[in-house]
């Protein structure tokens, strides 16, 4: 979390590291084949559709804000959304929950 709000406020004080997500964000690159992620609910990769460095960008139903997605073991996740200064952070110990349904639902309210 401390990372996350760090991330947040760089971007948003325009710091050296704030231009550099910035620049990591403008420079994203497409996922080309992302078959083997399609009947995957419990990633974040599954529904991204971009890189942006170690981040996941792009996702349905926000395409168009800055986000970055971090995907972790057993199904921790974070997603940062730069526009609106939201962090929404997800811990667990089993990835056997639906991602699509929980997170995706939520960040879509923004």
């Amino acid at each position: 979390m401390r990372i996350a709000i760090a991330m947040l406020d760089d971007w948003n004080n325009n710091t050296c590291e704030g231009q550099y997500l910035k620049s990591l964000y403008d420079n994203k690159l497409n996922k080309k084949n992302n078959q083997q992620y399609n009947n995957n609910k419990t990633c974040i990769c599954a529904l991204s559709t971009h890189y942006a460095g170690q981040f996941h960008t792009n996702l349905p139903g926000a395409r168009n804000r800055a986000m970055f997605l971090m995907d972790g073991y057993g199904g921790n996740s974070t997603v940062i959304d730069f526009e609106n200064n939201k962090i929404l952070s997800v811990l667990s110990i089993h990835r056997n929950y639906n991602w699509k349904k929980i997170i995706q639902k939520e960040y879509k309210r923004w």
